[in-house]
């Protein structure tokens, strides 16, 4: 008959490895939520009336990367990508970044 073989037994005073626990995660900002790069590109993208995969091709890009960008996806997306973004979709950097209210026909600045 062949020898079976059999776990070794854990010596006495043995411990079992605890898991790490999990990092507490705090928020960044307490402050007021500020609009994302990816939902002013979402918003400017609707506001011309256009669908994700119409932009995307305006834009010479497959929709999963622009979808990438606007879920935010893609954290730090580069300058000429954005420039590309916003050339395809036909309107100026400075919509991206101004705190002026979005209109219909590009921006409002706000007194």
């Amino acid at each position: 008959m062949p020898p079976t073989k059999t776990k070794p037994k854990p010596t006495k005073g043995a411990k079992k490895a605890k898991a790490a626990p999990e990092p507490i995660r705090t928020p960044v900002s307490e402050g007021p939520i500020q609009p994302t790069l990816g939902g002013k590109i979402a918003e400017l993208i609707a506001m011309r009336g256009l669908s994700i995969s119409r932009a995307a091709t305006m834009c010479h890009m497959t929709r999963q990367q622009l979808w990438r960008i606007i879920q935010g996806d893609v954290p730090n997306p580069g300058i000429l990508t954005i420039q590309v973004i916003v050339i395809g979709i036909g309107c100026r950097m400075k919509d991206l970044f101004t705190d002026g209210d979005l209109v219909a026909g590009g921006i409002r600045e706000v007194e």
